[in-house]
């Protein structure tokens, strides 16, 4: 099953626009009708990772429901509900509920076009695998680590430099049988160890996203900032720009002058030993595929090997950063966001909110300290 197009041949379903037959609509299966509107009302709007998402959504319902129609689950509260707990029955929580929301909104299309008359949403419950987790289960994962500590992240932090002052005087190192390392295509190289170390070193310094490390060019570095205004798009075989996740992520990320200086002297190292493409963006080698698993991959095997008993992937980075900065006594919540790319604090206030309490509970500490 895959998205419907104007030229698929494969389903050949029409594409209805506002207005039309509402028989013809209801006659439609679940998921032919999700991705006409997928097609209708996300294509061309959003990014390409968002609509893989979408894409995905609907292929759950494919396998989930491939026979059903839109009319069947016209006012039908046991059918909608079959739906989540079958996809619930196999996934986490957090992914039901992002699955139920991109379920939910071409339901409320159709109601609100007439395709349907009843969508009885409001009973509709969340049901996961954490239903059936025992209690020590559930506590484990509740108590898994999510974020390096203040000091593992000084320590990470440091060593990743050290170790690249040393790595940067040498040839690139590329081993092709690195845990996780794919390569689909022959023409394809493995991505060296100084690059993928770079690329950690950048999430350490910036507590940017993944992909917007992989878009900074040149022309972005300043003496103490880098312009985050752009993504590189790592997941599309055209290996192309692309758009920030959102307007708030357009933003100067400020970093101490002696990290421009390292990133200024690892682009050096790549120009003396990569065919020059001045087309792509500093941490991008030439004929080379970025997954984000073969990133996962080494910076786990970096955990174990700086002695860290943990198995964090590389967004994890972005959390520690966000977790190191609010350790500071000095630094306010609202330049973290602007920092991290957030519109404002009630992101950070959510996510992090017990470590606001601890640095609540010091300021406390420090105002009666004053008072005396």
């Amino acid at each position: 099953m895959k998205l419907i197009s104007q030229k698929d041949d494969t389903v050949n379903v029409q594409h209805y626009s506002r207005g039309e037959n509402r028989d013809d609509m209801r006659k439609m299966k679940l998921w032919k009708y999700f991705s006409w509107w997928i097609h209708s009302f996300k294509a061309g709007h959003i990014t390409s990772v968002t609509m893989t998402k979408w894409v995905g959504t609907n292929k759950h319902v494919y396998e989930i429901a491939p026979n059903i129609t839109l009319a069947d689950i016209d006012g039908n509260y046991r059918l909608l509900q079959g739906i989540l707990d079958q996809f619930g029955a196999s996934h986490r929580r957090q992914t039901c509920i992002d699955f139920r929301g991109q379920f939910m909104a071409p339901l409320k299309y159709a109601q609100e076009e007439g395709f349907i008359d009843r969508f009885p949403q409001s009973r509709l419950t969340l049901h996961s695998v954490e239903d059936n987790w025992t209690f020590e289960k559930k506590s484990k994962v509740k108590n898994q680590a999510k974020s390096l500590s203040e000091a593992e992240f000084r320590m990470f932090k440091t060593r990743l430099q050290i170790e690249l002052t040393d790595l940067l005087k040498q040839k690139p190192i590329i081993s092709a049988t690195h845990s996780g390392l794919k390569i689909v295509h022959p023409e394809n190289h493995a991505i060296s160890k100084q690059t993928r170390l770079m690329v950690l070193y950048t999430l350490f310094n910036t507590g940017c996203r993944f992909a917007e490390v992989l878009g900074i060019t040149l022309t972005d570095l300043s003496t103490n900032e880098i312009a985050i205004n752009k993504t590189w798009d790592y997941k599309s075989p055209e290996n192309r720009f692309a758009p920030t996740k959102n307007l708030s992520s357009i933003r100067k990320v400020s970093v101490r002058p002696e990290f421009i200086a390292f990133l200024k002297k690892y682009l050096s190292w790549k120009v003396k030993y990569f065919d020059s493409d001045g087309d792509l963006p500093i941490l991008v080698e030439p004929k080379t595929m970025i997954y984000n698993d073969t990133f996962n991959h080494f910076f786990r095997s970096y955990q174990r090997k700086y002695g860290i008993d943990k198995s964090l992937s590389i967004h994890k980075i972005r959390h520690s950063y966000i977790s190191f900065m609010l350790a500071q006594k000095d630094i306010s919540t609202e330049w973290i966001a602007r920092q991290v790319g957030h519109s404002n604090t009630l992101m950070i206030r959510k996510v992090y909110g017990h470590l606001l309490d601890e640095r609540a509970a010091r300021d406390e500490i420090s105002a009666m300290a004053a008072m005396m």
